[in-house]
């Protein structure tokens, strides 16, 4: 369900309602496929049973984990040379969508989710807060 949230998470920034809609719609037939219904079934009863959150908060999600992660050096090498800190440039510029917005979002967190002690309390007092603004 969620390998390209984190990728496209960022373009709607600068794009209409349009992609908003779009990436519910892809959503929707994703569940539909795991679940076996047709094009016309409703899914909301078992978008809850999945996560209960839309893709775009799945993506928020995300991009924060890496974020805490890599903030509490347990992230892979790999992910520490894409993040950028104190006004570095960056040699990623693929990048960019995902550094706005992730950034902007992390920095909407309040400082008491964000400075949880464990990543799975991390994890689950965001996705409460997620859930409780979608």
């Amino acid at each position: 369900m969620d390998y390209g949230n984190v990728v496209t998470y960022g373009w709607g920034a600068h794009s209409t309602q349009n992609q908003v809609h779009r990436d519910l719609v892809a959503d929707n037939d994703k569940i539909r496929y795991i679940y076996g219904f047709k094009r016309n079934d409703h899914v909301t009863e078992y978008r809850e049973r999945l996560s209960g959150l839309t893709p775009e908060s799945r993506a928020k999600l995300q991009s924060a984990v890496l974020i805490f992660k890599q903030l509490s050096n347990c992230s892979p090498e790999y992910l520490n040379r894409m993040f950028v800190r104190n006004g570095e440039s960056s040699r990623y510029p693929d990048t960019r969508a995902f550094s706005f917005s992730a950034i902007n979002f992390w920095n909407s967190i309040s400082v008491e989710i964000r400075n949880s002690k464990s990543l799975v309390a991390f994890k689950n007092n965001l996705k409460h807060l997620l859930r409780s603004t979608q």
